[in-house]
């Protein structure tokens, strides 16, 4: 099995790729309520852990264009920030092949939907 690795850091190659919402939130819970199912694979649970984490950097992304929007004194800007930096710690630790880990992401990829949407962004 080959892959190739997208290195895009600014997200200049992904920046206009739909988020497709209902897909990755859809699998988002299905992983969280799942974790202790046997007959999943280790190599499932590393290919959700991968998936999600992928998928929440983009969603960091938009979060991230909203930002610099919002005034200094807005309330919304703390919490933003907060599930920015959070964010950031999850999808700069290597994931694995683990429920924990495909849980973590999958958490945080329903977290960073709700701070969106209480950002006023909701793209689908």
């Amino acid at each position: 099995m080959s892959y190739t690795l997208l290195y895009d850091p600014r997200g200049k190659l992904t920046s206009s790729i739909p988020l497709d919402r209902g897909r990755y939130c859809a699998l988002a819970r299905a992983v969280r309520a799942r974790p202790s199912r046997p007959e999943v694979s280790r190599g499932d649970w590393a290919q959700h852990a991968c998936t999600l984490t992928d998928h929440a950097a983009l969603v960091m992304r938009e979060i991230e264009k909203i930002l610099p929007a919002l005034r200094a004194d807005d309330v919304r800007r703390p919490t933003a920030q907060q599930l920015l930096a959070t964010g950031r710690t999850i999808v700069a630790n290597d994931w694995e092949s683990s429920v924990e880990s495909a849980c973590e992401r999958a958490g945080l990829v329903l977290d960073l939907y709700e701070g969106l949407d209480a950002l006023g962004g909701t793209p689908s």
